[in-house]
């Protein structure tokens, strides 16, 4: 697949997550993801400030925020707008430092770096050379790989491998239907199970030989925890990130 129309597709898809995430827009087909105009919108009542900006400067940075989301969606000036975009939701996150979701953070990232890289248009005007292309591929695939790992460390605990904290998840109903069923009367087991894909696959990603057969596990992996737990947009983000294993141009 072509590099530069990969990562062109790349960003308008975090983009489009991005707006719906950040936005009221999907609430009318059950996600309710903000009650409120925008994520992160000054409320009343008590909340954390990691900043202490004025009320009205951080309802100026989530309009700020959801326009350049919407601009690097599009494409328009799109390294400047997509670096805008994550800088402002990062501050309006730090403003109620209680409201944090891992989704966001990964999404604020990804924007970040799928600004960073370079985009179909810029390639074409500016000829980038197949080397700087490259950069750009490992630079969008730096991030799911060090999600994994980082993942896989966090949990690298006697509690999570013991089992603890998977049937903890249980108890709560986080995992839920079939799943649940089949996993949660081995909560060891699946712990260790899963603390060994998310080794197993950056590994066999970064390897030319294994990696189309790994991108399908990696993606059948996150269908079943989206299935099972529904975890925000952070199973939609990585879909979009692990596209990136799919470029073929930029070998190896």
């Amino acid at each position: 697949m072509n590099a530069p129309r990969v990562l062109a597709w790349m960003r308008i898809a975090v983009g489009a997550i991005f707006v719906v995430r950040t936005t009221p827009l999907l609430a009318p087909f059950g996600f309710h993801f903000t009650e409120i105009p925008l994520v992160g919108w000054p409320r009343s009542g008590f909340h954390v400030s990691l900043l202490g900006l004025p009320t009205m400067v951080v309802a100026a940075l989530a309009i700020l925020r959801t326009i350049a989301a919407l601009a690097f969606t599009l494409g328009i000036r799109a390294r400047i707008t997509g670096v805008i975009a994550a800088a402002c939701g990062w501050i309006v996150l730090a403003e109620d430092a209680m409201s944090y979701v891992n989704s966001l953070h990964l999404l604020f990232l990804a924007t970040l770096v799928l600004a960073l890289a370079d985009s179909a248009t810029e390639l074409a005007i500016e000829k980038t050379p197949a080397r700087s292309m490259n950069t750009s591929v490992w630079l969008a695939r730096a991030l799911p790989l060090s999600v994994y790992l980082f993942s896989a460390i966090a949990k690298l605990n006697a509690q999570f491998l013991a089992g603890d904290a998977f049937r903890g998840f249980c108890e709560d109903a986080y995992v839920r239907g079939a799943i649940a069923t089949l996993a949660c009367p081995h909560p060891r087991l699946m712990s260790i199970c899963v603390i060994a894909s998310e080794i197993a696959i950056p590994i066999f990603l970064a390897i030319p030989r294994t990696r189309r057969v790994t991108l399908f596990i990696a993606l059948g992996f996150h269908l079943v925890v989206e299935w099972a737990m529904h975890p925000d947009v952070f199973g939609w983000l990585m879909a979009v990130l692990l596209t990136s294993f799919a470029i073929t141009s930029s070998e190896p």
